[in-house]
């Protein structure tokens, strides 16, 4: 799975969470997450499912629909 950095970054803002409180919201270490949202690399479903929940949305809603190579 690869997640759309754009639609994050929305969420994000929309929420008042910077990147650290994201990231300590989905269990996730803030470097990781840094590096998950900005390489746009792939992400077990597990990662894409909690970095979902800490935003409030489905995961559907974060992942982009085509693979960016």
């Amino acid at each position: 799975m690869v997640i759309s950095k754009e639609r994050i970054r929305l969420l994000q803002a929309e929420r008042g969470l910077t990147t650290a409180a994201l990231a300590t919201a989905a269990n996730i270490d803030p470097n990781r997450l840094s590096h998950i949202i900005c390489a746009k690399i792939d992400i077990q479903p597990p990662t894409a499912g909690r970095i979902a929940a800490a935003l409030g949305v489905p995961v559907a809603e974060i992942i982009l629909r085509e693979r960016v190579e």
